[in-house]
C-alpha cells in the first residue's frame, strides 16, 4: 500500500475549509499520468494506492478516463479516494468498481439542509443518499464524515445528522467536533459574532502551551454537551443490530469481526 496526490486546490467554498493555502483553482495531473504512476506502483509490488486529494472527483471526466484506462489495460490495483457527493452520476460507480476502486470517503457534514446551506457545502441530502446508494450497489466501500457543533446546531439537527448517518448505511462513519481553525472563514465569522471573544490562535502562536484547547462554535450547545453527543452518535451508529449484521457478513473471519468490534469499542471510549 502507498499514498499519492493527483491534484491540488478545490473550487468549492465551504466555510470550515482549513486548506485555503492550496488555492481555489483546481490543478490536476492527467488521467494518463496518474495511470502511469499506478502502473509503476504495481510493478513494485504495491497492491493499493490511497489518494489524498482534497476532492478526487472535481473533474468527472478525468476520473472516468482514468477508470477506462485501468479497465482497458487490465491493471489490477485497488485505489481509495476522497470525493464529493454529487460529482459523479449513479452509472459511474460500476465502471469505477471494475477499475479497482475499493473505497470512497464522502464528507457529508450534517443531516440538516439549512446547516449545509449556511456552511456553503454546496450539496444536498438527496445527493448524499444517491451517492451512497450507488456506491453500495456497485460494491464500493464507503466512509461518511460528519461534523457536530456546526453553526445553527441544536438537539433537533443533531438527531437529523445521526439518523442520516444510519440511513446512508456507510461501511464506516466518522463524527468529529467542528474546530475553528485559523485563517478559515468560519473562524473569522466566529470572531465577528462573538462566538469566541479573542483571537485565541494568535495568542497560542505567541505563547504555546499544552493546556490550549482549540476553539469550537459554542452557541446553542455547550462544549461538554457536544462531547457527550459525539460519543452518543458513535454508539447509536455502530451498535445498530443491522450494522453489526452487515459487518459480520462482510468480514471474512470470526477473528476479523472480533478485531473490528474491539476497534469500535476503543473508538467510542469503551475499550480498556
Amino acid at each position: 500500500m502507498t499514498t499519492a496526490i493527483s491534484s491540488r486546490g478545490c473550487p468549492y467554498q465551504c466555510l470550515f475549509c482549513d486548506r485555503p493555502h492550496l488555492g481555489k483553482r483546481f490543478r490536476a495531473r492527467s488521467a494518463e499520468n496518474v495511470f502511469e504512476e499506478m502502473a509503476l506502483c504495481r510493478e513494485m509490488g504495491i497492491k493499493e494506492v490511497i489518494f489524498y486529494d482534497d476532492n478526487f472527483t472535481t473533474s468527472r471526466a478525468r476520473v472516468l478516463t482514468l477508470a477506462e484506462l485501468l479497465v482497458e489495460r487490465k491493471l489490477k490495483i485497488a485505489w481509495d479516494i476522497r470525493a464529493r457527493v454529487g460529482d459523479l452520476k449513479p452509472e459511474d460507480y460500476g465502471l469505477l468498481r471494475r477499475a479497482g476502486l475499493a473505497r470512497i470517503h464522502f464528507g457529508v457534514e450534517s443531516g440538516d439542509q439549512r446547516i449545509l446551506d449556511f456552511i456553503q457545502k454546496g450539496i444536498t441530502i438527496e445527493q448524499a443518499k444517491t451517492a451512497f446508494d450507488s456506491a453500495r450497489k456497485a460494491g464500493i466501500e464507503t466512509l461518511a464524515y460528519f461534523m457536530i457543533g456546526l453553526p445553527g446546531e441544536n438537539w433537533e439537527t443533531l438527531e437529523k445528522t445521526i439518523k442520516l448517518a444510519q440511513e446512508l448505511k456507510p461501511d464506516y462513519v466518522h463524527f468529529s467536533l467542528l474546530m475553528l481553525f485559523p485563517a478559515t472563514r468560519i473562524y473569522q465569522l466566529a470572531l465577528e459574532k462573538g462566538i469566541i471573544e479573542k483571537d485565541v490562535w494568535r495568542e497560542f502562536a505567541q505563547s504555546p502551551g499544552l493546556e490550549f484547547i482549540p476553539p469550537i462554535w459554542e452557541e446553542k450547545i455547550k462544549w461538554e454537551e457536544l462531547l457527550k453527543a459525539l460519543t452518543r452518535a458513535y454508539r447509536r451508529f455502530y451498535f445498530q443490530p443491522n450494522y453489526l449484521f452487515r459487518r459480520m457478513v462482510r468480514t471474512k473471519s470470526w477473528a476479523g469481526f472480533k478485531h473490528q468490534v474491539k476497534m469500535g469499542f476503543s473508538i467510542i471510549g469503551l475499550g480498556r
